[in-house]
């Protein structure tokens, strides 16, 4: 972190969430987040001191959840970073929240900017921008024979990571008051699918 003001402002806020109360300075990431539908096509800053959320799982699309200072509008976020499976079929995750707010669907977090992450910063003059892509589905397909490291037909869907920030943060499991409360909240998710 190179902005000592930004810092500051987002341990003070940091802090605050439940968990995060002894970050320290050093923890603290900055992440960029583009919109796929900003005109501007600049990315926005969040800061986060690591993933409160991961997976550990050898096959997957490395998804990472953190709770984030939003440094545009100074307050906590949920920002998720993860690969996408990029196939004419599957819709972008922000895309579907788009599409449920459009729809009036209840319970539903607010979305803030989505979109791919960018090769670099600086390119987001190039259209399209370029995107951070895998390539092993170009070696397993290759022939169309199975390579000596991966033998067989696996399937390997393309993917490109992306980022997406929830404006609505929800609070952790433990920090209910009551079994009312946190049935209320499952009622809730319930009428929002």
């Amino acid at each position: 972190m190179d902005n000592e003001e930004e810092a500051e402002a987002a341990l003070s806020k940091l802090r605050k969430y439940k968990g995060l109360e002894h970050v320290q300075r050093p923890d603290l990431y900055k992440f960029f987040v583009y919109d796929d539908r900003a005109r501007d096509g600049q990315p926005r800053s969040y800061i986060t001191p690591g993933p409160v959320w991961l997976t550990d799982a050898l096959f997957g699309r490395c998804t990472f959840g953190y709770i984030a200072y939003d440094v545009a509008v100074p307050r906590l976020v949920y920002l998720k970073d993860f690969w996408r499976t990029d196939v004419p079929d599957i819709q972008k995750e922000g895309d579907v929240y788009r599409e449920l707010h459009d729809a009036h669907v209840p319970n539903i977090p607010m979305l803030g900017p989505a979109g791919d992450v960018s090769f670099s910063l600086g390119c987001e003059n190039i259209v399209p921008f370029p995107t951070q892509r895998t390539r092993t589905q170009d070696y397993v397909k290759g022939s169309g024979l199975g390579h000596e490291w991966c033998p067989g037909r696996p399937r390997v869907d393309p993917l490109v990571h992306y980022r997406l920030v929830l404006e609505t943060l929800g609070k952790p499991l433990n920090t209910f008051k009551s079994t009312r409360q946190l049935c209320e909240v499952i009622r809730d998710a319930i009428v929002g699918t």
